[in-house]
């Protein structure tokens, strides 16, 4: 390259790097402008807020002036009403002062109407206070008879306290009855093969008194058989629940007297524990009248026996202390758990067949 040309080049490079740094200048000075352009706006931001805040200020001052303005009208008014209100007062104080000089004169004729009558009640009471006095006597005289009754009454629950225990152990603390229930419809339904290996499909079971039970047992592979059974009392088809509960109403007086005492009904399905403890049910016929109360068990009647006769006892009888009675029922929970037991056996049985 020749030598002017090379001075050329180097000038203009060096114009180059001259313009650069002018650009970069340009574009730092163009960067301060928007940030101070940004400032500005923010400022501007600000004014303006401060001029609305400014002018809601002068609103709230001008409804403040408005409001001052209706309460010193309001004031004024009733500053009016005040003192047409003292006038008024004045008239009632002076109305006030003649009906309390009217009243007073009248209290005091009713005092010494009132001390007349009080030395009247004074001289009734001195004479009262002879007739108090022979009735406390009197009262005490009921007092001690009455103490001496107590006594008596508790020398004589003791002893009859004694004289039941005597008796129930007489009787057994530990008894076993059996009753024997008489043939229903619904027993067609579970002959089967007892009744198809029977020759004889009548009743099994007699009762031949109050303390035996004959059991037939008649089969085809065996010859008949009579076997006989004892127990404390049997009661036969005949026998109401009356009857039943005859025999456990004793135990009551016994669980009064802090005893524990336990019924217990055993036998197989369909054998006539449920009806024999709580009473009919209306799963195998129709439901009993609401005011029937022959058909009652052993525990509704145990119950009403607890409850009521206990209540009457403790109100009557003096000294006859205090008890807490409670109860609980099972039953249902037990059919309800019979009941998914039979539902999950039959689901089984299904998914097995098919």
């Amino acid at each position: 390259m020749p030598a002017g040309g090379g001075r050329w080049w180097s000038f203009w490079e060096q114009r180059a790097r001259q313009l650069q740094c002018q650009v970069r200048v340009k574009e730092e000075r163009i960067a301060e402008l928007e940030t101070e352009n940004a400032v500005l706006h923010l400022k501007l931001a600000e004014y303006q807020g401060r001029l609305d805040e400014s002018r809601r200020e002068a609103v709230q001052v001008r409804r403040l002036c408005n409001q001052q303005r209706c309460l010193q009208r309001n004031a004024h008014s009733a500053f009016s009403q005040l003192g047409r209100a003292a006038q008024k007062l004045k008239q009632d104080m002076m109305e006030f002062r003649s009906s309390s000089l009217i009243l007073l004169r009248r209290y005091q004729d009713q005092h010494q109407h009132c001390v007349s009558e009080m030395v009247t009640a004074v001289r009734h009471v001195q004479l009262s206070g002879e007739a108090l006095r022979a009735c406390q006597s009197e009262a005490a005289c009921l007092q001690r008879s009455l103490q001496e009754v107590s006594t008596r009454y508790q020398l004589e629950k003791q002893r009859r306290r004694s004289l039941h225990n005597s008796l129930v152990e007489l009787k057994g603390n530990l008894r076993v009855h059996c009753r024997i229930r008489p043939l229903l419809p619904f027993d067609d339904e579970f002959d089967g093969t007892v009744l198809q290996n029977s020759s004889n499909s009548g009743e099994v079971t007699h009762a031949v008194d109050d303390e035996t039970v004959l059991v037939k047992c008649d089969h085809s592979s065996y010859p008949p058989i009579n076997k006989t059974y004892h127990f404390e009392r049997v009661y036969g088809p005949a026998d109401s629940q009356s009857d039943v509960f005859g025999e456990v109403c004793p135990l009551l007086t016994s669980l009064l007297d802090g005893y524990n005492v336990c019924v217990m009904a055993y036998g197989q399905t369909g054998s006539g524990k449920s009806h024999t403890m709580l009473g009919p049910s209306v799963q195998h016929g129709p439901a009993l009248p609401s005011d029937s109360q022959s058909h009652l068990g052993i525990v509704p009647r145990a119950a009403e026996e607890l409850f009521s006769g206990h209540a009457g006892d403790s109100s009557n009888c003096p000294g006859y202390g205090e008890s807490q009675l409670a109860g609980t029922a099972g039953q249902q929970e037990l059919e309800r758990a019979q009941r998914a037991m039979e539902e999950q056996s039959a689901a089984h049985k299904s998914v097995g067949g098919t």
